[in-house]
């Protein structure tokens, strides 16, 4: 009977009765009956769980996937304003008459220093079409899931990112490209420090939290698969007596 409801896939397997227990909470408090060991193993096997497991990983999976989704939305849309700022109104400004061989409108940027102002090009399209994603996706109506989720961050990691290049190539122009290089007195000597400084700074960010995140993501694909295997490897154990050292192995696996 059991095995029946817990194929059926509109079944909820972690419903909570009055007295807020599951299903697996129930039959793990009788302890009784000859087919203990079977049921137990059909309610593994069907991702039955306890009350106080299923409740709070789940409210508190919702209040974070809620917060990382406004949060990732509120990023976006500042990018994606800046960015369209800055393409629309390039540093330098636009010409303003149609003499000299310019035109009215132009950028000055790309007449007096095109391989820059394509650079700039380039950068600022990949923050906006960046960011612009992040918040199709977002509105788009998709299951917020934790993937999802890391998805969206690594693509405004990339729009944030070519912000900040955007910003540098940007203040490379208007101060001049040789004064920017080669500095030639003190005080320039100190921005180009103080640039450099934070180029590094950034880059070290970036890699860690990508490690930090590809490390995250390697333990927890080896705990799932631990928990497979620990669970495979016990499900031969249908008698009575190793229930209970199976209940409590898994409890302290899982905390």
């Amino acid at each position: 009977m059991v095995k029946f409801l817990v194929k059926n896939k509109k079944m909820e397997k972690n419903a909570i009765n009055t007295n807020g227990l599951t299903a697996m909470d129930i039959h793990i408090r009788s302890k009784t009956g000859i087919n203990h060991s079977e049921i137990w193993a059909a309610l593994k096997k069907a991702k039955a769980l306890k009350a106080k497991i299923a409740l709070k990983p789940r409210h508190k999976r919702k209040t974070w996937l809620e917060s990382q989704r406004n949060a990732l939305m509120v990023v976006a849309s500042l990018i994606a304003t800046m960015a369209f700022q800055v393409g629309i109104n390039p540093p330098g400004g636009a010409w303003q008459d149609n003499m000299d061989g310019h035109i009215a409108g132009n950028s000055i940027m790309a007449d007096v220093n095109k391989d820059q102002y394509d650079t700039l090009l380039i950068y600022n399209t990949v923050g906006l079409i960046s960011s612009l994603s992040v918040i199709l996706l977002l509105i788009s109506g998709l299951p917020c899931a934790r993937l999802f989720v890391g998805i969206l961050m690594i693509t405004l990691w990339i729009a944030i990112s070519a912000t900040t290049l955007s910003y540098l190539v940007s203040v490379r122009y208007l101060t001049g490209n040789r004064e920017f290089l080669w500095p030639s007195s003190g005080n320039h000597r100190a921005v180009v420090i103080a640039i450099s400084v934070s180029i590094c700074f950034w880059i070290v960010l970036l890699v860690v939290l990508l490690l930090a995140n590809a490390l995250r993501f390697i333990v927890k694909a080896l705990r799932g698969l631990a928990q497979k295997l620990f669970r495979g490897c016990f499900s031969f154990f249908t008698q009575r007596p190793y229930v209970e050292l199976v209940v409590q192995l898994e409890n302290l696996f899982e905390y």
